[in-house]
């Protein structure tokens, strides 16, 4: 099964990701999480490079056509309340968070727009409610109060996450993978144009990002720049391996796919155990032991339900 290969080690640059994208988010020039949005649907236009070499691939439909574009515009429509969240809570409350309510979504999705109908086993039910009650568990605050913002931000990005999950297998099922991936990157691209378009404190923000606004400006752009390629090369890589994996995988392991973001759950807790200790400002993880035990329960919730629709779907 190399598509499980693939998925584990894609989870494993997704980790390390995140934690470039949070220190970026809380302490760089990056203020704006719509302007990260952008550069990351901007910068998927990089595969155009490619083409010389792998040709330009034609639809074999507009369906499909249509399919993966989508895909890749939902997808940096996803970033924004991610990002959001990303900036203003704790990353190892917000990717969990995320994560959880994910696979429950793809798999309602997948019976509503691309399956027949019906009944949820009272495996995939315990295994919602495990995910539901470690996703309300994840986003609790310092005092044990339920952070209703990180939750709505976490279910949002996670539906619209979703969406692009299934309709880029269903592009898959119709296109080769360079083409699946070509079209639904020209997509992401697409979108990022749409936000520098329509926002101007991203053009703002990349004015002064560019070093042209000021000394400050030009002084602190080389670390951020430098920053943000090592962490979009790693997401790239972790995207391309993910893509990979939907590809290689039959149709019935596009939940299981999702489900083994548990994996990512425990690099992504170790990595801002360090991270927290290392850059204190940036990463404020773990206050209290009752917040660590209340992270690793929660944590231990959300892996026990995706395994369960892993097992029990």
């Amino acid at each position: 099964m190399i598509w499980l290969t693939l998925a584990i080690f894609a989870y494993l640059f997704f980790a390390l990701n995140v934690i470039g994208d949070k220190f970026l988010l809380s302490g760089s020039s990056l203020k704006h999480p719509s302007t990260y949005a952008f550069f990351v649907g901007f910068l998927g236009l990089g595969l155009l490079v490619l083409i010389p070499f792998w040709g330009f691939p034609i639809p074999i439909s507009f369906i499909s056509f249509s399919l993966a574009f989508s895909s890749g515009a939902i997808f940096i429509a996803a970033l924004l309340p991610f990002y959001t969240g990303l900036k203003k809570f704790q990353a190892s409350s917000m990717i969990p968070a995320t994560g959880a309510l994910q696979p429950i979504f793809i798999l309602l999705l997948s019976l509503v727009l691309f399956s027949l109908a019906r009944a949820i086993s009272p495996g995939e039910f315990l295994a919602f409610t495990l995910l539901l009650l470690g996703s309300v568990l994840i986003t609790m605050g310092k005092k044990g109060k339920i952070s209703k913002e990180s939750l709505i931000l976490a279910a949002l990005a996670a539906f619209l996450f979703a969406l692009s999950f299934v309709l880029l297998k269903q592009a898959y099922l119709i296109e080769s993978f360079w083409a699946g991936l070509l079209w639904s990157r020209i997509g992401a691209g697409f979108t990022g144009i749409i936000i520098f378009l329509c926002l101007p404190g991203v053009r703002r923000e990349l004015y002064f990002f560019s070093g042209l606004g000021s000394k400050t400006g030009r002084t602190s752009v080389k670390k951020t720049a430098a920053l943000f390629v090592l962490a979009q090369v790693l997401g790239v890589t972790a995207g391309f391996l993910q893509h990979a994996s939907i590809y290689e995988a039959p149709t019935y392991a596009i939940p299981i796919i999702s489900a083994l973001q548990g994996v990512q759950y425990v690099f992504l807790f170790l990595l801002a155990v360090f991270a927290s200790r290392k850059f204190p400002d940036v990463f404020e993880e773990f206050y209290t032991r009752d917040g660590a035990i209340r992270k690793i329960l929660a944590t231990g919730m959300i892996i026990a339900g995706v395994t369960m629709l892993v097992y029990f779907r």
